[in-house]
């Protein structure tokens, strides 16, 4: 299963990298390696792998387009299927620490289309998710009011 966690920060698509290595190892405190190139970075896992690619971000404008959402930063995430339960997790867990370490808006589309979780203004939405029908997203872990769309 493939989620894309997109961000409009100042920060460098590098900084992100390491903003999000920073909240896993101090905040969260889970087991992962980090593996930094100068094509990009890499947080592996035992249930998802966490890539952001430094060289270019591909579709950002259509992520503005499709989803009015303005991005600058995106990390992809593979999550191993037999994982999903602790992947999500932590995914969620993450997005809690970045809407309580900065106010920037954010979004985490599943499978390239679907709207998991978005916060806008301030404001948490969410989909139907239809597609999701096989398993529940830990939206509780963002202690967050969510709107559904």
């Amino acid at each position: 299963m493939d989620f894309e966690l997109l961000l409009f920060s100042i920060k460098t698509q590098e900084e992100y990298g390491y903003f999000l290595k920073g909240i896993l190892e101090k905040n969260l405190k889970v087991d992962f390696t980090f593996k930094h190139s100068e094509d990009d970075i890499s947080l592996c896992f035992q249930c998802m792998t966490i890539s952001l690619d430094l060289e270019e971000i591909f579709g950002l404008d259509v992520i503005e387009e499709d989803f009015n959402f303005k991005a600058n930063l995106s990390a992809r995430i593979q999550v191993f299927s037999k994982f999903y339960s602790d992947a999500l997790d932590i995914i969620f867990r993450v997005i809690k620490e970045i809407t309580m370490k900065s106010d920037c808006n954010l979004l985490l589309l599943g499978n390239g289309s679907n709207v998991i979780i978005k916060k806008d203004n301030g404001k948490f939405y969410s989909s139907e998710l239809k597609d999701y029908y096989y398993f529940e997203f830990p939206f509780e872990i963002l202690e967050a009011d969510i709107a559904r769309s």
